[in-house]
């Protein structure tokens, strides 16, 4: 079969390039015959198996991961590039990122987590509301709101 009658599935799904007779590879890289949910991600090439150990924002993410990585605790945050770049693209939530550690490390790993958490909410003290305040605000632009309208419809009718 010529290479201009080949189907779809006779194509590299990732670049598109026609496959050879009993090829593992593609040119592109592309492993054949491995299920996409199968492929090792870059984390998972560096640390060997991982697990989740902890979710939270790009930003608490990092800042983690450095505190970790001070006490010698290896940590990635899975798909970091693909975040960064289009967070939207994964699907699901956007702004939230995973931790992912090896497995033989991930108890000692969320053990640091919860006491850097607490240590983190020892500093900042109780939570504060400011919500009284919005409202006396948001009141008092009301109000003053309608004194402009009424002193305009005075001054101007």
């Amino acid at each position: 079969m010529d290479s201009a009658e080949r189907t779809d599935a006779e194509r590299c799904p990732a670049c598109g390039a026609p496959i050879e007779p009993e090829a593992a590879t593609c040119a592109c890289g592309f492993v054949f015959g491995v299920p996409a949910d199968e492929v090792p991600t870059d984390g998972e090439l560096e640390f060997g198996e991982v697990v989740d150990v902890h979710r939270c924002t790009m930003s608490e993410g990092m800042a983690i991961q450095a505190a970790l990585g001070a006490h010698g605790l290896r940590v990635f945050i899975a798909d970091e590039q693909t975040k960064t770049i289009d967070p939207f693209v994964i699907g699901g939530n956007a702004w939230a990122v995973t931790l992912r550690a090896p497995v033989e490390d991930a108890d000692r790993v969320r053990e640091k987590i919860r006491a850097l958490e607490a240590a983190h909410a020892e500093r900042a003290g109780p939570p504060t509301s400011h919500s009284h305040v919005l409202v006396v605000l948001a009141l008092l632009g009301f109000a003053v709101c309608v004194a402009g309208w009424l002193v305009a419809r005075v001054l101007f009718s």
